[in-house]
């Protein structure tokens, strides 16, 4: 067998689930009896060690105590610490700690099941005059239904809200699992053919041969640039290039899909790199993800075989905390016997 094509003609790798789709928010406990938790189900079966979270301004510190409870039938904490009441710890916030990754270990490990019900709670344990926000994106079309989602508590009532919060579960063998999670976003912070980067885009592999078509990414462009594919050895394997002016609209960030004349064959477990590249002095801004951990790359769509590669003066170099919003149009993928095939995850995260 061989290479077979989807059904629907392409899907995105990895998958742009958040382009367009979310936006930044804030979680705020600022009063004694504010909560803010997120519920979602454990992305596998193994026991939890340490939480990531992430902040976002903080105008007065507090310590914070982060607990990992059950849910009961409304879908919100119950209230009950698992893990015999050993799943928590407490987390100094402090006043300068704004836009930065914090995390914790639990007085115990914690077992949990796939796909368990859970929630990561973040409450006051002994209030002195916290006013701080935790990073928190929501979704951008009210239809969403999921079953993660964000709770918040003003003292006297539970609200929920069609988001999630930057948090991250890390397990006792050092894994991050994948739940779809997200990471901070960020800017390129604007690139042309003048700047000293002058190509941006992401270092790739995939796990079983696939045929590409083409590219797509989320950015602000209003003049010519290209998309390329290169090899591991720099050699360019496909290039689309686009005139001044042709785009429907540039007062905003928007996703391009663009597909290559011909499409072409890639090989598992072997680095390419797809980027975007100005040619003018125009720049051009692409959003990102960004982690603090290379390892936390793995809980993010794609997995840790994905992330930035820039050119700079000439000369390539690559950050694995980063992953712009740039991506793969695969129009193929090997079915798995004989040669070429791989392991495949979820649909469309071929992890």
């Amino acid at each position: 067998m061989a290479l077979q094509i989807f059904p629907s003609g392409f899907v995105a790798y990895p998958v742009p689930d958040f382009y367009g789709q979310f936006y930044s928010a804030n979680a705020t406990m600022a009063a004694a009896g504010h909560r803010v938790a997120f519920v979602f189900k454990a992305p596998k079966s193994g026991s939890i060690r340490t939480v990531h979270y992430r902040t976002v301004t903080v105008a007065i510190g507090d310590t914070v105590r982060v607990s990992i409870q059950g849910v009961n039938a409304s879908g919100l904490p119950d209230g009950i610490v698992k893990g015999a009441g050993n799943a928590y710890f407490n987390s100094v916030i402090a006043d300068t700690d704004d836009h930065i990754w914090k995390a914790g270990q639990l007085t115990a490990d914690l077992p949990v099941t796939y796909m368990e019900p859970i929630a990561v709670d973040f409450s006051f344990p002994s209030y002195v005059a916290g006013n701080l926000n935790l990073y928190r994106l929501d979704k951008l079309f009210s239809g969403y239904q999921n079953s993660y989602y964000v709770g918040t508590f003003n003292g006297t009532t539970w609200t929920k809200s069609n988001s999630f919060l930057s948090v991250i579960l890390e397990y006792d063998d050092g894994s991050f699992a994948f739940w779809g999670g997200w990471g901070v976003g960020g800017t390129s912070g604007g690139f042309s053919n003048i700047t000293t980067v002058t190509e941006h885009g992401i270092y790739i592999q995939t796990p079983a041969q696939v045929e590409v078509s083409g590219l797509w990414f989320y950015g602000n462009y209003t003049d010519v640039f290209s998309l390329k594919l290169y090899d591991s050895d720099g050699s360019v394997l496909r290039s689309i290039s686009f005139p001044a002016g042709f785009y429907y609209s540039n007062s905003s960030s928007a996703p391009v899909y663009e597909f290559f004349s011909t499409p072409v064959t890639l090989e598992p477990n072997t680095w390419y790199r797809a980027v975007l590249v100005p040619e003018s002095s125009t720049n051009i801004t692409v959003p990102n993800n960004n982690f603090p951990d290379a390892a936390m790359m793995a809980c993010y769509i794609g997995g840790d075989k994905c992330y930035r590669t820039q050119k700079s003066s000439g000369v390539w170099s690559q950050d694995a905390t980063v992953r712009p919003f740039l991506g793969l149009i695969i129009s193929k993928i090997h079915d798995g016997a004989g040669s070429g095939g791989g392991a495949v995850g979820p649909f469309g995260t071929m992890r």
